[in-house]
């Protein structure tokens, strides 16, 4: 791939993110708006995967022993269609920090070609990574650096660059110098398109206007988001994001594994030692879930109910759920069977919108919503 993308390649592109590779192989587009007479092409799947787990040891107990079991997860990804891939060269820990990039990198240059119809070239792969705003990286300079070691990484195959937090919580100062970042990446044509993480409604529309103003769309932005992380604040997010033509990116759909069959299946389990038992390794996620697991009894009811009518697993609906909101959710995988259940989200399947509307008003009795983001502003 090319490192840098020439104005009339962008002319010719249309941006779509919120594109689906349906059963039949075909494309079905819903247009974006944009802010910007360049409009890049980034065809992608409905539902993306996130691979925040490859290289995390403290939190997803990674192993490089797990290494032959991602590439047949992303194999099976990407032979079901499957193109958008989410990263961030802060996703590893210690010594093994952006380990998640050199794995996509490595999976994406092994991939063989199925005769799957849907499987998309390892060339035609959206993978957009994520720039840690670390307190040291105060120049345009410093995050281009970033963004080159990201790619030497990926080999050369990252075609979207976002900021991972904003600095305005901690050194408003740093701010501004990160929006001249993303912009002078795209208009440089290091990048196919640009966008924000962890920003909240008044500071996406901040960094917005200044992109807009250099004629720079911010074409993604990612927030938590599911059955249990929908309050109010994120639904402004996801309005704003409609209003300017923003593809919302939902992270964490799945309420770090809450709103799965392995949950859903004890809500009517009184016995504290099986709930223990289906817990996680981690102590981080452990203690997260076992705290949020009382109070989502009602909701993972409902979860389970519309799965059982739609045939479908509670994680399918919880995933299906926030593609009806208009988001891109990026799912976790690490192993090959997340990486079918991915696949079956990506299918082209719809909830109703009876079905929509109850499992809106069971999120309403989710009342501690799970962990928030510390990066996130308002």
């Amino acid at each position: 791939m090319p490192t840098a993308i020439t104005t009339r390649t962008r002319m010719r592109l249309n941006l779509n993110l919120n594109l689906n590779l349906n059963v039949n192989a075909r494309l079905r587009q819903t247009p974006v708006k944009l802010a910007s007479s360049y409009k890049p092409s980034l065809r992608t799947s409905d539902v993306g995967a996130g691979t925040w787990a490859w290289g995390n040891k403290l939190i997803w107990d990674y192993s490089e022993d797990d290494d032959a079991k991602l590439q047949k997860a992303f194999d099976i990804l990407v032979d079901g269609g499957v193109s958008f891939f989410d990263t961030g060269d802060s996703y590893g820990t210690g010594k093994l920090e952006g380990r998640a990039e050199q794995l996509l990198g490595d999976f994406a240059s092994n991939y063989r070609p199925s005769p799957s119809p849907f499987a998309p070239s390892p060339d035609n792969l959206v993978i957009a990574t994520k720039l840690a705003v670390y307190p040291w990286r105060i120049t345009t300079k410093q995050m281009k650096n970033a963004l080159a070691a990201s790619q030497k990484r990926a080999q050369g195959r990252i075609r979207v660059v976002q900021l991972h937090w904003s600095a305005g919580n901690y050194q408003p100062l740093q701010e501004r110098c990160m929006w001249d970042s993303i912009c002078t990446m795209y208009e440089e044509g290091l990048v196919e398109a640009v966008g924000v993480s962890n920003f909240g409604p008044k500071q996406l529309k901040k960094v917005h206007d200044y992109c807009a103003a250099r004629e720079v769309p911010i074409a993604v932005a990612q927030t938590q988001y599911s059955l249990v992380s929908c309050q109010q604040e994120m639904e402004d997010h996801r309005a704003l994001c409609a209003d300017l033509g923003i593809q919302m990116i939902a992270y964490s759909p799945l309420g770090l594994g809450l709103l799965t069959s392995k949950y859903a299946s004890l809500v009517d389990d009184d016995d504290n030692d099986n709930v223990d038992a289906a817990l996680p390794t981690s102590a981080v996620r452990s203690s997260l879930l076992k705290g949020a697991l009382p109070g989502a009894r009602t909701l993972l009811r409902t979860l389970r109910s519309v799965a059982r009518d739609n045939g479908r697993t509670e994680s399918e609906i919880a995933v299906s759920w926030c593609v009806g909101k208009g988001t891109l959710p990026i799912v976790g995988v690490k192993n090959v069977d997340q990486a079918q259940s991915v696949v079956r989200c990506n299918d082209g399947f719809r909830l109703s919108a009876k079905d929509m509307s109850r499992l809106d008003e069971a999120s309403k009795t989710f009342e501690q919503p799970i962990a928030r983001n510390v990066f996130l502003t308002k």
